[in-house]
Parts: structure tokens; C-alpha cells; sequence
């Protein structure tokens, strides 16, 4: 279903303050740009109750996955490199292909001007 169009995959943790910062700027995103991206929350590295942070955040909406895999349920994280702390956010192409990771938090404009960047979106819509 997300065939033809980019994606983005937001790594999050309930843990994470600056995760717990930036999923409103995801979610507005998700909300502006959802006909022209795809916006996924993935709860990667999780020691603690993800879902009240999902549930405060609204982003049960919107695809979630759980990363599995690795010592710690990060065997998705790993593999788009993640670099050991959190959030991080990764691009991908309409084609599915991986062509940034973003270590750290982002804003609404952050990932807008990345996006953009990269070719993924054209905002002069």
C-alpha cells in the first residue's frame, strides 16, 4: 500500500524526550502531505509502555510498526543505521529505496526542507 509514493519511517521510543517533541510535527505532517507521503511510526530500543505515548500523540491513525529483531527490538533501526540514540527518521524513495537517515529530532520544517531536498516533495504545490 505504499507502493509509488515516499515514505517516511519515524523511530521512536516512550523513553525518548526529544521523540516525545517532535510526533506532533510528524503528525502535522502526516496531516498536510498524506496524499503525497507516507508517514510511518515505528517503536524501536522500547523499555517501557509505547502505546500511552501513541495514544498521546495521536499517531495510532497512521501505520505503526514494532521493530523486532537485535538485542533490544532494533534489528530495523540497525539496519538503516541507527546510531545508537533516538529518534531517528529515514527516507525513502517512491521505490522503496533508502536515501537518508536522519539522527536526532526534526520539526515540521526540518523534515519539510529534507523532503524537498531530496526530491521527495514539491512543495510549490
Amino acid at each position: 500500500e505504499f507502493e509509488g509514493k515516499p515514505t517516511i519511517v519515524n523511530f521512536f521510543a516512550s523513553w525518548c524526550v526529544e521523540c516525545d517533541r517532535e510526533l506532533p510535527d510528524f503528525v502535522d505532517l502526516a496531516n498536510e502531505y498524506g496524499d503525497d507521503i507516507n508517514v510511518v511510526f515505528a517503536n524501536s530500543n522500547e523499555t517501557g509502555n509505547w502505546q500511552d505515548m501513541a495514544n498521546d500523540h495521536g499517531i495510532r491513525e497512521f501505520p505503526i510498526v514494532k521493530d523486532i529483531g537485535g538485542p533490544q527490538g532494533n534489528g530495523l533501526y540497525r539496519a538503516v543505521g541507527g546510531p545508537g540514540g533516538m529518534p531517528i527518521t529515514a527516507f525513502y524513495d517512491a521505490n522503496g529505496e533508502l536515501v537518508f537517515m536522519n539522527p536526532g529530532g526534526m520539526t515540521f520544517a526540518t523534515v519539510e526542507y529534507r523532503l524537498t531536498q531530496l526530491g521527495l516533495l514539491d512543495t510549490a504545490q
